[in-house]
């Protein structure tokens, strides 16, 4: 072994400074995924951050995060959460204590009550917003 690779395994098992370590390409949290091809009828609470890719519509209770992915399609749904992002389609009541924001090609028909609404200017949105202010 030469003294660049005994350099470079002693960075590696001792935490050499000196050794650039790789940095992942994604932020570290944690997801939970609904798939594709999954459909989910009812009620779903998580602490995590959500992603739905597939079907989905009841009530859903999200500390976190959620996402409707470009193929997710949630009809029918309650969703009370921190933060919302749709790329697909969306119809229900939503209840976001942060933002709700509404990308590019996505279909979004609701109620909403958010602190902070975006809709880009190749989405569509029906329906009506409520952005309470301080002392609300």
């Amino acid at each position: 072994m030469n003294h660049e690779n005994a350099r470079v395994a002693r960075g590696y098992f001792h935490n050499d400074p000196s050794v650039k370590k790789p940095k992942p390409s994604f932020p570290l949290i944690h997801v939970t995924e609904i798939g594709e091809h999954v459909r989910m009828e009812g009620v779903l609470t998580s602490r995590e951050t959500l992603l739905i890719q597939g079907e989905c519509s009841g009530d859903l209770r999200c500390s976190s995060h959620v996402t409707i992915g470009p193929k997710g399609r949630a009809a029918n749904l309650r969703i009370v959460t921190k933060n919302l992002t749709v790329f697909g389609s969306l119809t229900g009541e939503i209840k976001a204590r942060g933002f709700v924001e509404v990308k590019d090609r996505a279909r979004v028909v609701a109620t909403i009550e958010t602190g902070s609404l975006i809709v880009s200017d190749s989405a569509s949105f029906e329906g009506s917003v409520r952005m309470p202010g301080i002392g609300d």
